[in-house]
């Protein structure tokens, strides 16, 4: 007996295959899930920020359109997709870098580049300075001509303002709230402070004389409202380097540092109660409160290059016939290691490792010494900066700087 079988319904016409009907439904599922993903993204946006208005409204940020504008910037980097590296920044000779916000700022003789962590260029600035020089501070930073009158405060996404003093500006600093030390020329004095909020009014002024000389060095502590101020003056026919300790809420001077005979190169604050001062032949260690120095390491007139970071120091020290010698500081300026070699041409310390830039690449050593690793990259590196991610700067690109693969 056989059994009926039905005919098979005849297919309608231009009824697209079973197979292209499931492509399609996948790429409409996909344009769906990137559609909520953009709508989430953006109502993440507007939430925060209208955290961030009621809060600043409610008197919890006293420079409230300052901090709306760091944190949007925040915002909206965080959340735009792409970016990687090696950047191009097309700056192929090297003035200044450094880190910020988790990425880096870069300055050359026409330009500043803005990179963010993921490696995402966020700007490029045209300075138009003769002898421009940065200031970081949190995610804001300041280019200013040296010798000139102009300055600029910029975020990571715009000019936040822009200033040309009566005086030609020496050296100026910033603080990790965006508050801004200028220290200028003066018609009265040897040279004047002046110290501006984050939205560039005034608010602490310190004047030197012949007896404290020229600004060449601020640096704010991390409470944003004590720095300390190096300046540097001829006595008996050598140079003095003096640091003193300012606080915005006192008109007198605290601390008075003097180190006879030696030119300041770096200061940094090592916490809140400590100074680290890299001078051309020494670097020492000093009480922030009393001036008192607590530790010193000597080295002559042998310094090609210093780097500091929180209490370690690492030092390039140059020897007869061309050979180096790296050295690294830990705690109260304790050696911890001295490596000889011959061809370094710079050094960049962090809290966990050392490296070493030469020629023709970079060496990584523990900060006790020993060799980890090397990356030959062909060119002279400018700088190696330890931002949320390790980057090695050579002409015109800022890549990263990571352990060669090992073979086997």
């Amino acid at each position: 007996m056989e059994l009926y079988t039905p005919p098979a319904s005849p297919q309608p016409e231009n009824q697209p295959p079973q197979n292209l009907q499931q492509a399609r439904a996948v790429r409409l599922s996909e344009v769906r899930r990137r559609r909520q993903r953009k709508k989430r993204r953006m109502l993440a946006l507007l939430a925060l920020l209208v955290v961030v208005a009621v809060a600043a409204l409610a008197g919890v940020f006293r420079s409230s359109v300052t901090a709306l504008a760091d944190l949007g910037d925040s915002i909206r980097i965080g959340l735009t997709p792409g970016g990687s590296y090696p950047v191009k920044t097309g700056i192929g000779q090297l003035y200044q870098v450094e880190k910020l916000a988790g990425g880096f700022v870069e300055l050359g003789e026409k330009d500043v580049v803005l990179a963010s962590a993921s490696g995402l260029k966020l700007r490029t600035i045209q300075h138009g300075y003769a002898r421009p020089a940065l200031a970081v501070g949190g995610n804001r930073f300041c280019v200013y001509n040296r010798a000139g009158y102009a300055l600029r405060v910029e975020s990571r996404s715009q000019n936040l303002y822009t200033q040309t003093l009566d005086n030609a500006i020496l050296v100026c600093g910033m603080s990790q709230n965006g508050s801004l030390a200028v220290a200028t020329r003066s018609n009265r004095y040897t040279a004047e402070v002046k110290v501006y909020s984050p939205n560039f009014v005034y608010r602490y002024g310190w004047n030197t004389t012949d007896n404290e000389g020229t600004p060449i060095r601020i640096a704010f502590a991390p409470d944003n409202k004590r720095l300390a101020v190096a300046c540097l003056r001829a006595d008996a026919g050598q140079m003095t380097t003096g640091i003193y300790l300012l606080d915005t809420r006192k008109d007198a001077v605290g601390a008075d540092i003097q180190a006879e005979g030696s030119t300041l190169l770096q200061l940094s604050w090592v916490g809140s109660s400590q100074l680290l001062a890299v001078y051309d032949n020494y670097t020492a260690l000093y009480d922030a409160a009393t001036g008192k120095e607590r530790a010193r390491f000597e080295y002559g007139d042998h310094l090609l290059d210093a780097s500091i970071s929180g209490k370690y120091v690492g030092l390039l020290l140059g020897t007869k016939g061309g050979a180096t010698q790296l050295v690294t500081l830990g705690t109260n300026l304790n050696q911890l290691a001295q490596v000889s070699g011959s061809g370094a041409v710079g050094v960049t310390v962090t809290g966990t490792a050392v490296y070493q830039l030469d020629q023709s690449g970079v060496t990584c050593l523990t900060l006790k010494g020993v060799e980890k690793w090397r990356a030959e990259l062909g060119v002279q590196p400018q700088a190696v900066v330890s931002a949320k991610k390790l980057l090695v700067f050579t002409g015109s690109e800022a890549a990263l700087l990571t352990a060669p693969e090992q073979n086997g």
